[in-house]
């Protein structure tokens, strides 16, 4: 019983509660809607480092010339807010089968290792130029990007059609992979994070009709008994609240046979 309950619950989120398979599921793919939201969002100074490099230097461009012409700096930033990230190649993005990933792997372990073993051997002065020579030769691949949730890409139609055989056509278009970003998961995202819009008026400056202040009894007898106890009840973890979410929105239309992270136990 102890190991039943050691692999069921071996989790604890930020609340100190357990979670289960279903839970580290959901809060997966909680992970992964907070991150498109962060890529759909505008560009901001806070955030210039998430951006492609090319993105990046079209930026400095911009702040030089409205430097250059006096203009002043809000300005600048509001009109570089408006430029995507579409607009400029990212050499991030890449196809999502297992062959392409499993050959990036490759690469990138090959080149570390061949950039050390030239360290090793004091040649630290020709492994830049080879890089930046690969570099300048290498052409950015186009990728498709599926139609059914503009999220999932692959290099080939081959690579497209392989991923919705592999499973990604039984959660195409439901949360989180969707888009465009809706009003609904944003909505999500800024009730676990406490993001507010307004900023609601002190109590004790409502005004009526007639702009006369009006006092307001705070002796609680308008409060009924079991006030105190509705409000302990509509409390719930953001766990279980991301979990309701996903639940309703994606995880009862998928109909899957088994969630994920289960084979791992």
């Amino acid at each position: 019983d102890a190991n039943a309950q050691q692999h069921n619950h071996w989790l604890v989120d930020e609340d100190g509660t357990e979670l289960d398979h279903a839970h580290i599921s959901a809060r997966y793919d909680f992970s992964l809607l907070v991150f498109f939201r962060q890529w759909h969002s505008p560009w901001t100074p806070a955030s210039h480092l998430s951006f492609s490099i090319p993105h990046r230097r079209a930026i400095s461009t911009l702040a030089l010339c409205a430097h250059r012409y006096h203009m002043p700096a809000d300005v600048a930033i509001l009109v570089n807010s408006f430029l995507p990230r579409s607009w400029w190649p990212d050499d991030r993005r890449c196809c999502w089968c297992r062959d392409c990933q499993l050959r990036q792997l490759r690469q990138d372990f090959d080149s570390k290792i061949s950039s050390r073993q030239s360290n090793w051997n004091s040649q630290e002065g020709r492994a830049p130029s080879s890089n930046l020579n690969s570099k300048k030769g290498k052409k950015s691949r186009t990728l498709i990007t599926c139609p059914g949730c503009d999220v999932a890409m692959a290099c080939s139609n081959d690579h497209m059609k392989y991923l919705h055989q592999d499973g990604h056509k039984r959660y195409c278009g439901l949360p989180p992979f969707r888009a465009p970003f809706s009003a609904e998961d944003n909505g999500l995202c800024r009730q676990i994070f406490g993001e507010t819009e307004e900023i609601c008026p002190l109590a004790d400056e409502i005004e009526d009709d007639s702009g006369e202040e009006v006092e307001i009894d705070d002796d609680g007898s308008w409060e009924s008994v079991g006030s105190d106890d509705e409000a302990e009840e509509t409390v719930r973890c953001k766990s279980d609240i991301i979990f309701s979410f996903f639940n309703d929105k994606s995880y009862k239309l998928q109909r899957r046979e088994a969630l994920p992270f289960a084979n791992f136990f």
